[in-house]
């Protein structure tokens, strides 16, 4: 199983996570898609847990992020970026309200 703590993410963003069930005291790879996210080792319980950076993708899709051990067995979740378009927008117009109340 692997457990993301958010189920979205910006660019940036930190995301914790935890894998279990997976083949004790492995190395395991934490992927999103195809890319490599984060190399670790799972303990006497085939389990870890840790954090990783999401890196700059596609807004406004789904992602899945699986985990892999040495088995090639794997456990998977699925993150959503969303467009950063929209906190943008926001932000501009509240430079704009506070430019505007400052004139008069």
């Amino acid at each position: 199983m692997l457990r993301l703590f958010d189920g979205e993410a910006f660019a940036g963003d930190i995301v914790s996570y935890t894998i279990s069930g997976l083949l004790a005291n492995s190395p395991y790879d934490l992927l999103l898609d195809s890319n490599l996210l984060v190399s670790g080792m799972l303990d006497s319980f085939g389990e870890a847990s840790g954090s990783f950076s999401m890196p700059v993708v596609a807004g406004n899709t789904s992602y899945f992020v699986s985990a892999h051990d040495a088995t090639g067995e794997f456990a998977f979740n699925v993150l959503f970026v969303p467009e950063p378009g929209g906190l943008v927008l926001v932000l501009v117009g509240l430079a704009g309200l506070f430019a505007t109340r400052r004139r008069r």
